[in-house]
């Protein structure tokens, strides 16, 4: 497993393990993915309408939970 604070670069995208704490203290480490290049997204995607950011320009990313992630070979 990677160290908290760690990252990859997987091409068009950057991983990484983000510690987070909830209000009642209680702390947790997620996967963190940022998909750094979504010039090719479809503009009406909704991270862009809940973000109000268009395709090619911020970074869109979203974050999971340990033993919430779905691997798979392609």
């Amino acid at each position: 497993m990677w160290d908290e604070g760690s990252q990859t670069t997987v091409t068009g995208a950057r991983a990484y393990i983000v510690p987070f704490v909830g209000t009642s203290g209680t702390k947790v480490k997620a996967v963190g993915v940022c998909h750094t290049n979504t010039s090719t997204w479809n503009p009406e995607h909704d991270a862009f309408k809940i973000l109000n950011v268009k395709p090619g320009g911020e970074p869109v990313c979203h974050f999971l939970p340990g033993y919430n992630v779905l691997w798979t070979r392609k």
